[in-house]
């Protein structure tokens, strides 16, 4: 494993953390009148190799109806504001551009905080292109945060060579290239991943997935930063939940919430399943163990005829990844977000869906013949920010079996992005697997 990747994943790491927290806030803000929403698939800081030959899902015979997701009202239209001859004239040039898929008109109007910041800073002095850009903060949505408030730092070095390097923390990759045209920048690492972005006048907006919908913020010293309204982590909270901070845990009567209900809190959570994912015609396996504010999850996977191992491991605000073939690891981010520090379960994904589901009280309930045998299903309509999430109980209430369907409407009954094969769900904690004394970590 080379350091070089070490950095982008870190990216992820963080991405991870700031997503749950906003997605879990979300939904419980809204458990009295729309169906919940849970933070998209996680998967650990370390990426895999492409996936091998698998086993596949259970076969089903009959997918149950599904309510459709409601609809939401567009957001109100705001006045834009008066534009200078100078603006407008960047404005005619822009649209004269080809489209590109780096950077579009449509992409960036998805941040209006930024065209805000670019439009104020026009009248200023041009800062150089080159120099040092320190992270500032962060967005998720509707939502900008300070980089303080995540408990990172981040620094990105252009030099007038064209190459320059970037750190995440302890973290740092070289930039092989580094490219500007226009108000789009391009940044090419070590390994070969390359991120883009808009950038002016000393800010650097960098968009790590492509969709504008997630974005790092980094300026130059001197650089004006004041159109930026940024929260920290504990006032987004509190206005995603109506003024309190914190994540919400009710019950909606359930089957899914009885059996979380079972659970002994001071004994921990213990997890083992394994995972059908369509979309990569993989299968992996999940071991986690959750107790006294630690995580830990075994990921284990079949590479080309190999067995490959990784465990996330989360500890007094550091998550690692940890690789038991040569019993070494590494620190994949910190955090000091109270969301993971007190509930470090929800890093798993399937863990996450039970915990928000388990408060919606927009479901229903169906039976589903998987393999010959029925079973009592409980359906959890998709939304806006959540695929449709379908829980199967076998006779004795034992959760079997979760799918999570990309496409609820689908001709294609049974269709599904994922496949839960649930083996244990229970209070019965290894203490033993949160010693990584034997561990090197770098």
């Amino acid at each position: 494993m080379k350091k070089r990747n070490y950095t982008l994943r870190s990216i992820l790491s963080l991405f991870i953390i700031f997503l749950l927290t906003a997605f879990l806030c979300a939904c419980g803000s809204k458990t009295e009148s729309a169906p919940a929403q849970s933070a998209p698939d996680q998967r650990p800081p370390e990426t895999t190799a492409a996936a091998p030959e698998t086993t596949a899902a259970p076969e089903m015979t009959a997918a149950p109806e599904t309510t459709a997701a409601p609809e939401t009202t567009a957001a109100p239209e705001t006045a834009a504001a008066p534009e200078t001859a100078a603006e407008t004239e960047a404005a005619d040039a822009d649209a004269a551009k080809p489209d590109s898929d780096t950077t579009s008109p449509e992409w960036a109007r998805k941040s209006e905080q930024s065209l805000l910041g670019f439009l104020n800073a026009g009248g200023e002095a041009e800062l150089p292109v080159e120099g040092t850009y320190t992270m500032f903060g962060a967005k998720n949505g509707d939502y900008s945060v300070t980089a303080d408030s995540l408990g990172t730092e981040s620094v990105i070095v252009l030099g007038e060579d064209g190459t320059g390097s970037m750190t995440f923390d302890t973290d740092e990759t070289k930039i092989t290239e580094w490219n500007v045209d226009g108000d789009a920048i391009s940044l090419t690492v070590a390994d070969g991943s390359n991120a883009k972005g808009i950038m002016h006048n000393g800010i650097i907006e960098l968009d790590i997935y492509g969709t504008g919908d997630m974005l790092l913020y980094y300026a130059q010293e001197g650089a004006d930063i004041s159109a930026y309204e940024l929260l920290t982590m504990e006032e987004m909270l509190a206005q995603m939940n109506g003024g309190e901070s914190g994540i919400p845990d009710e019950d909606n009567g359930s089957k899914l919430a009885a059996l979380w209900n079972t659970l002994d809190s001071s004994k921990g959570i213990h997890l083992h399943y394994d995972v059908y994912l369509e979309s990569m015609e993989v299968l992996q396996e999940y071991d986690v163990h959750v107790l006294n504010g630690e995580f830990y999850s075994l990921r284990k996977m079949d590479v080309n005829g190999a067995e490959d191992e990784l465990i996330t491991f989360f500890r007094d605000g550091k998550a690692y990844n940890l690789y038991p073939k040569d019993m070494h690891g590494l620190i994949a981010t910190e955090t000091s977000s109270s969301i993971i520090v007190n509930n470090p379960e929800l890093m798993d994904s399937l863990i996450q869906d039970i915990y928000v589901c388990k408060q919606n009280p927009a479901y229903s309930e169906e039976t589903m013949d998987i393999g010959g045998e029925d079973f009592n299903t409980e359906v959890y309509p998709a939304s806006e920010f959540q695929p449709e999430g379908i829980f199967c109980f076998d006779n004795d209430g034992r959760l079997a079996f979760y799918m999570r369907s990309e496409d609820p409407e689908s001709d294609t009954p049974g269709a599904t992005d994922a496949v839960y094969t649930i083996h244990e769900f229970d209070d019965n904690v290894d203490p033993s697997v949160f010693d990584i004394s034997g561990y090197t970590i770098e």
